[in-house]
């Protein structure tokens, strides 16, 4: 059940009146959300602990979220979302993770994810959109490597396997389930929409950061039949090729891998904005046992650290923000970005990541050995901005290489969509 709030203070999701369209990417609604996910920042930071707990995000902050709209970011108008920019998306995502970052990290995957739903069969988007459903509307992997298995019958497909990283899949309407095709000497990788309820979620997510996403095994042990209206190529989604006539909005003309990558860092952001925010709040009262100063705030390695952190911060907001408005700004150009851009997307995305662990190793180390106990948020911030470096796009030696050989003339084919 979801908890109380006094909705004077943190609104909730409200239809439009009679007659209203929505317009795609109205900032009166992001504001609004906004507001309403600052106002609950300090639940998620209460709460932060259990999420680790119980290693999933509890359905009563599930609920929450959706009655604050978030879920609905990347829903078309068409089916009463908010069609939201990745500019839009990415603050909100930054603000939740001010909060939790396994919260954070469930709101973006899933919702980067329903951006993608728009290039399926319209009898997909119906089945997928029109129910009510308070949460994400997908969750899933995919990647040229499957890694589920599939063959062609009359209709659709058959599909098995194991799907392991499926962050926030207990959660979501469908899980997309990536799976390499095989007909006879034919191979095509593609994308199946399935129920939850068809799919078993293995209780395997226990990890050392992210622990609350509850990224668990998805597994299909028999084959099941997938219908090819919930089935697209991998290729098609590539080459933004559609089946239904295009949503209205921004967000839609937007490359899926980008938008993917771009809006991650808000994750690492938040993160870090957290970390230097209760540091500071903290350094007022803290003493030290440092016989030459009686409080931390007089001591001139917290100077430093302040000064440090300051530069660290706003040097990953400054890139975070260029990289989702360069992204941004190639859909309103009607394109997808080139191999060069693709590259630097994700680079700067990771370099977020990276410049977040570095700021909180840095908050963890100033915060002192009390620091070290379960109960601090230094030490979980810590942990979770470690893992955010660990994803396939924000490995930051891989990222460096990509963009050096995009640089140099050396790029190859864009291809893992791996989530």
């Amino acid at each position: 059940m979801a908890i109380s709030h006094d909705e004077s203070v943190i609104g909730r999701d409200r239809p439009a009146a009679s007659g209203d369209a929505v317009r795609p990417g109205d900032e009166a609604i992001c504001e609004r959300i906004l507001e309403s996910v600052a106002d609950y920042v300090p639940h998620l930071r209460k709460s932060a602990r259990d999420v680790e707990t119980l290693r999933r995000v509890p359905e009563e902050i599930i609920a929450d979220l959706a009655g604050f709209g978030v879920f609905k970011m990347a829903t078309p108008t068409e089916y009463g979302g908010y069609a939201l920019t990745p500019s839009q998306q990415h603050r909100i995502v930054t603000e939740i993770a001010r909060g939790c970052g396994s919260t954070a990290w469930v709101a973006w995957v899933t919702e980067t994810a329903t951006q993608w739903m728009q290039q399926f069969d319209q009898r997909f988007q119906d089945e997928l959109f029109a129910p009510d459903w308070a949460g994400p509307r997908t969750a899933g992997v995919a990647n040229q490597a499957g890694p589920g298995a599939a063959r062609p019958v009359e209709g659709g497909y058959m599909l098995k396997g194991k799907w392991p990283f499926c962050s926030g899949g207990h959660h979501a309407m469908f899980l997309l389930l990536g799976a390499i095709a095989r007909d006879g000497d034919d191979v095509e990788p593609i994308i199946c929409m399935v129920p939850n309820g068809e799919v078993v979620i293995r209780d395997d997510w226990t990890v050392m950061g992210l622990c609350g996403t509850g990224s668990n095994t998805a597994v299909v042990e028999d084959e099941i039949f997938v219908p090819a209206h919930r089935v697209l190529t991998v290729r098609e989604l590539a080459e933004q090729r559609r089946r239904a006539e295009k949503a209205k909005g921004l967000l839609y003309d937007v490359h899926f891998i980008s938008l993917t990558a771009s809006v991650n860092s808000a994750i690492s952001l938040g993160m870090a904005k957290a970390a230097v925010e209760l540091f500071k709040e903290r350094i007022p009262s803290r003493g030290t046992s440092d016989g030459r100063y009686k409080q931390q705030s007089e001591a001139p390695v917290t100077h430093l650290q302040l000064g440090e952190l300051h530069c660290k911060l706003l040097s990953a907001e400054l890139i975070a923000r260029n990289n989702v408005e360069a992204v941004e700004a190639w859909a309103r150009a009607q394109r997808g970005p080139d191999e060069k851009e693709f590259s630097r997307a994700k680079l700067e995305t990771a370099y977020v990541a990276k410049t977040a662990s570095e700021i909180t190793t840095l908050v963890l180390r100033a915060a002192g050995a009390s620091s070290i106990h379960q109960n601090s948020p230094f030490q979980r911030l810590y942990r979770d901005t470690q893992v955010t470096t660990m994803h396939r796009h924000t490995n930051i030696e891989t990222c460096y290489e990509e963009f050096g050989r995009a640089e140099t003339g050396f790029a190859e084919a864009a291809g893992d969509v791996q989530v």
